[in-house]
């Protein structure tokens, strides 16, 4: 799988709010790679 784009929106249904990315995550950035590729 090649990930080209990565967008992280945060979805917290017991505090019923919801936090949208303004920004892509920089695909080159390792951790953020590490986090997606692990599937969260």
């Amino acid at each position: 799988m090649k990930i080209n784009h990565d967008i992280l929106h945060v979805f917290d249904f017991a505090a019923c709010e919801n936090t949208f990315a303004r920004e892509e995550i920089a695909a080159d950035d390792k951790t953020a790679k590490n986090y997606i590729v692990r599937g969260c």
